[in-house]
């Protein structure tokens, strides 16, 4: 992923419960140029999707993962913003996104030690 040219990545992801997620934060946010990190509360708005984004030809593509009823299981959806539902998804995303709460100088540097540290200490 370092290599690839991206503009901008928006990452909406739960706020860290432990050392190991921020190291994981850490190594995003050292990797990847332009990451842009936000927390939402998955207990009171997970919309039971995961997906990802991307512009190609001026129109956004979206690959959605729906959650099924069944534990851990999630059904594929390919789309884009041309369409009704990629539509839906993409405004859906941009709500849920606008919500959130970014990640702080503070934190973004407690997670970068962490990070740094872990792999100084791995010889």
């Amino acid at each position: 992923m370092k290599n690839r040219p991206f503009n901008k990545i928006k990452i909406l992801c739960e706020q860290p419960q432990n050392i190991a997620t921020k190291i994981r934060y850490g190594k995003l946010l050292s990797d990847l140029n332009g990451v842009d990190i936000k927390f939402y509360n998955p207990e009171t708005a997970d919309l039971k999707i995961r997906g990802r984004m991307k512009r190609i030809e001026g129109v956004t593509k979206l690959l959605i993962y729906s959650k099924t009823d069944d534990i851990g299981v999630y059904e594929a959806i390919e789309t884009d913003t041309a369409n009704r539902s990629g539509a839906m998804y993409s405004n859906i995303w941009n709500l849920v996104w606008s919500l959130a709460d970014p990640i702080s100088q503070e934190e973004k540097d407690e997670c970068l030690l962490l990070y740094k540290s872990n792999i100084e200490c791995k010889c």
